[in-house]
């Protein structure tokens, strides 16, 4: 499954270190809303980075993203993923407030996505 990191800070090192434990899994690509931090990211790592998460969507290789950003933005970009068609993997919170979070289950279940949570 081909999947893109959002969020390209310490947790997504934490996340490329146990990524080839799961050989299914192919990153395809990473974003941040920082360019310093994804170009280091992108040097360190091998990854290839996209300038916005629009621009990560833009691929339509990608099927799950895998949202590791500043849990006040969970909400807007895990809903984004979802009128997208991707499947969101995010660390938790999915929202920071419980009715936000119900709703992205829902939007998930009407199109037929999977939403979770870490850990």
């Amino acid at each position: 499954m081909k999947i893109a990191i959002l969020g390209c800070g310490f947790v997504a090192d934490l996340y490329m270190r146990t990524l080839p434990g799961h050989p299914e899994l192919e990153l395809v690509a990473a974003a941040d809303h920082n360019p310093k931090r994804a170009a280091a990211f992108s040097k360190h790592w091998g990854v290839a980075t996209k300038s916005t998460l629009d621009e990560l969507l833009a691929d339509e290789s990608i099927v799950a993203i895998i949202n590791l950003t500043n849990p006040r933005d969970h909400y807007l970009l895990n809903k984004k993923c979802l009128e997208a068609g991707r499947h969101v993997y995010c660390e938790k919170p999915l929202a920071m407030q419980y009715e936000q979070a119900l709703e992205l289950v829902e939007l998930a279940e009407a199109k037929n996505l999977q939403i979770s949570a870490a850990p």
